[in-house]
C-alpha cells in the first residue's frame, strides 16, 4: 500500500508572504517553516510520498526528506496508508452570545449602570471590564452593590480597573476579590511607587489606564477558539461593546464615533446595526499589512482601522492605539516569538 504523510488535525498550516507557520492548536505551540515546506505539505497530503519525491527530482531529494523528518520529529505529522480516514479539523466558529465582552467606564453619573448591567445580561455578555473612579457620588459601598449585581448575572467574569485614591485601600481590594465570585482580577492604576500587591488577583500599576499595553506583534495567542474566530472575524472588535462615562456606545472607548446613548437607545438595537458591527467583520485576512503575515490568526490587532470601502481595512497609523485589559485576559495560551524554536 502507498504511504502518505498527513499533518495532525490540530496542526494548521498558514502561508505568509515571506514564510509559513504550522500552528499546533492542541499543544499550544508554533513552528515557523519556509514556504517551500508548505508547498511540499500541500502536495504530500493528497499524493503518495514516493510520487511527490519523484516529482521533485533527485536534486531535491535530500531537501524533501529533511522536510519530512522535520515534520515527523516535531510530532506535526504521521505516516498513513489511508489519509481519508483522518478528516480535517472543523474550523467553524460558533458563539451563543449577542455580546461577548463589554468595557464600561463609570464615575457615578452619565447613565443608569444597573440598567446597563441588566441589558448586558439579556445579551448574554460573558466578560465585563469595569473601569471606575471612586468619588463622593460613587463610593466603595456603591461599588460593592455593582459587583453584587454582576454576580447575579450570566456574566462569567469581571475585571475591575480602579484608579488610585484615598477612598480605597489595598486591603479593600483584596476583600473584593474574595467577596465577589465573578471578580477575576483587579487592576489598581496610577498608584504611588511604594504600593505593592502580594496577591496575583490584584495588580498594582504605577501607570495610568492609557498606558496599558497595546498591540504587540511579537505576542502570539495559540488557542482554538481565538484561531477559528480570527478566520472570519476581528477578535478584538467582534461582539464587543464599549460604554464611556457619558453613556455613549462605541466599538472602542478611544474612538470618536458614537452609535447612541444607553439612556436613550436600547443596547440591543444599537449593537444590531450594520454600522456598529462593521469592525466585527474586519478579519485579519482583510487588513492591509496583516493579511500577508503567517501569524495573522495568532495576533491581536487593537489599532484603529480605516474602512477602505472595498472590503479591506488599513491600520490608522496616525490614530492612537487602543488599549484593553480584557482583550487577551481570558486565554493563557500566550507565547512570544523568542520562545518559538
Amino acid at each position: 500500500m502507498e504511504n502518505y504523510l498527513k499533518l495532525y488535525a490540530f496542526c494548521i498550516p498558514v502561508r505568509g508572504k515571506d514564510r509559513s507557520l504550522i500552528c499546533d492548536l492542541q499543544r499550544c505551540n508554533m513552528k515557523f517553516i519556509p514556504n517551500s515546506m508548505l508547498d511540499l505539505i500541500e502536495k504530500i497530503s493528497c499524493s503518495p510520498i514516493d510520487d511527490v519525491v519523484k516529482c521533485y527530482g533527485n536534486n531535491n531529494r535530500e531537501t524533501v526528506f529533511s522536510y519530512i523528518y522535520f515534520l515527523l520529529d516535531n510530532n506535526l505529522a504521521f505516516y498513513t496508508c489511508e489519509p481519508s480516514a483522518f478528516p480535517e479539523l472543523d474550523l467553524s466558529y460558533l458563539s451563543s452570545q449577542h455580546i461577548s465582552s463589554a468595557v464600561i467606564e463609570y464615575n457615578g453619573g452619565g447613565f443608569d449602570l444597573y440598567g446597563l448591567i441588566d441589558q448586558l445580561d439579556d445579551l448574554i455578555c460573558a466578560y465585563v471590564e469595569l473601569r471606575v473612579e471612586l468619588t463622593d457620588i460613587f463610593s466603595l459601598p456603591d461599588l460593592h452593590n455593582v459587583l453584587n449585581r454582576l454576580d447575579q448575572t450570566t456574566t462569567r467574569s469581571v475585571i475591575l480597573a480602579i484608579k488610585y485614591s484615598d477612598l480605597i485601600s489595598l486591603g479593600d481590594l483584596y476583600s473584593l476579590t474574595t467577596t465577589f465570585k465573578k471578580l477575576e482580577a483587579v487592576v489598581w492604576y496610577s498608584c504611588p511607587d511604594f504600593i505593592h500587591s502580594e496577591q496575583n488577583s490584584v495588580r498594582v500599576m504605577n501607570k495610568s489606564i492609557n498606558e496599558l499595553e497595546s498591540s504587540d506583534r511579537n505576542k502570539y495567542i495559540v488557542d482554538v477558539d481565538y484561531f477559528t474566530e480570527a478566520l472570519k472575524y476581528n477578535p478584538y472588535y467582534n461582539k464587543k461593546v464599549c460604554i464611556n462615562s457619558e453613556g455613549e456606545v462605541k466599538n472602542c472607548l478611544h474612538h470618536k464615533k458614537s452609535f447612541g446613548h444607553v439612556g436613550v437607545n436600547p443596547l440591543e438595537q444599537i449593537i444590531s446595526s450594520r454600522e456598529f458591527q462593521k469592525l466585527w467583520y474586519a478579519s485579519h485576512d482583510r487588513i492591509i499589512g496583516v493579511m500577508d503575515l503567517e501569524t495573522r490568526y495568532n495576533i491581536i490587532i487593537m489599532d484603529d482601522l480605516i474602512d477602505l470601502g472595498d472590503g479591506t481595512f488599513e491600520i490608522n497609523k496616525t490614530g492612537s492605539s487602543n488599549k484593553s485589559i480584557i482583550a487577551i485576559s481570558h486565554t493563557n495560551n500566550l507565547i512570544y516569538e523568542n520562545d518559538i524554536h
